[in-house]
């Protein structure tokens, strides 16, 4: 008897866990430039940029899964927000942050507070 419900217990907690892989997307800004790869993990709540930028994932639903990070850059002040539309692979970034910034003439500045946002799709790998 301990042995079934023991046995029932067990698959139950492990068939309510999703065992959903991640996914690797190749990503490009509206005017077509390619602006490198997001892998989304559902499982671990977690978004990557291409190979350092991580994004917990603070709420997804049908449509929309949106990732945000800490500016871990000049004085971690700041950071980013990353939505992107699970149908249409259609995303919305935008940061703010203390960032360097560097003139066409390559005389360094002082760190200054920055914003920005970008705009495009993402497109899941094809084998």
């Amino acid at each position: 008897m301990h042995q079934k419900l023991i046995v029932l217990l067990v698959f139950t907690i492990f068939s309510t866990k999703s065992l959903a892989e991640p996914v690797v997307m190749n990503c490009f800004l509206d005017d077509g430039r390619d602006i490198g790869e997001l892998t989304i993990d559902i499982d671990k709540e977690f978004m990557k940029w291409n190979r350092g930028t991580y994004y917990r994932i603070m709420y997804i639903n049908d449509t929309y899964i949106t990732g945000f990070t800490t500016n871990n850059y000049i004085g971690s002040v700041g950071g980013e927000i990353w939505v992107i539309n699970r149908v249409t692979g259609g995303f919305q970034r935008g940061y703010v942050g203390i960032f360097n910034s560097e003139t066409r003439d390559k005389q360094n500045k002082p760190p200054t507070l920055q914003s920005g946002s970008a705009e495009g799709v993402c497109l899941k790998r094809q084998l």
